[in-house]
């Protein structure tokens, strides 16, 4: 697919940024998880993609109606879930923190290949549970959940790039791209967690949790069916 050339109004350590700048000018895109639409603006506006979104949640899917060509509420853990879009084909599907919600995310990713034009490309992102925050509070017995982020009390699944890179090839996809957005804890912060886990504070250790897989926050892929 070409790539196009655009500019966004996020930081490129953004998923959103990340996504929308891997998404051909004029795409067809099925936006799974599309919520309000505030990721379909980005894309109509950036792309001036076509775009059919699809949400479970029924309060908010109605607020994408002013992006999208069109709107669905599905369960996409539902077998069933899609059964309308058979026929159609896409330049780009999207699960932008989408999958981790997901009980059956494998199934998902299955009933999604017939739906890909032959040079399509599924792009999606997933927060990345090895992200030293949560390394660091794993050390000291902690692992709790939150409002947001990264231990959202919404996920079903957690996973590492490695770990969902796994059931992309599990299901028979293969990976094109790996981008990931990053924070990375300063050393004293590190420093506090290893001290009160008993852990001496080495050049070593700080390396440790400086590398990419623990800075990473929210890994971002672009990936295929093996079959196109």
């Amino acid at each position: 697919m070409t790539q196009p050339t655009i500019d966004l109004p996020l930081h490129e350590n953004h998923s959103h940024s990340q996504i929308v700048r891997r998404i051909p000018r004029y795409a067809q895109v099925l936006e799974l998880g599309c919520g309000d639409g505030s990721m379909s603006r980005l894309m109509r506006e950036a792309c001036k993609a076509h775009i059919i979104g699809i949400d479970h949640n029924p309060d908010i899917v109605w607020k994408a109606q002013r992006f999208c060509d069109y709107v669905f509420t599905e369960d996409l853990d539902d077998p069933n879930s899609l059964d309308s879009l058979e026929g159609e084909k896409f330049d780009v599907i999207t699960l932008v923190d989408v999958i981790e919600h997901l009980k059956y995310p494998e199934k998902l990713l299955k009933r999604l290949k017939p739906l890909l034009l032959d040079e399509g490309r599924l792009l999606l992102s997933v927060p990345n549970v090895a992200h030293a925050s949560v390394r660091l509070e794993l050390l000291n017995g902690g692992f709790e959940y939150e409002q947001a982020g990264i231990l959202d009390n919404t996920h079903l699944k957690f996973f590492t790039l490695k770990s969902i890179q796994t059931l992309l090839a599990s299901v028979g996809y293969k990976v094109h791209e790996v981008d990931y957005t990053w924070h990375d804890l300063p050393d004293e912060v590190i420093a506090h967690y290893l001290q009160t886990a008993g852990l001496e504070v080495t050049p070593q250790a700080l390396e440790t949790f400086h590398a990419p897989e623990a800075i990473a926050y929210q890994s971002t892929i672009s990936t295929s069916p093996e079959s196109l």
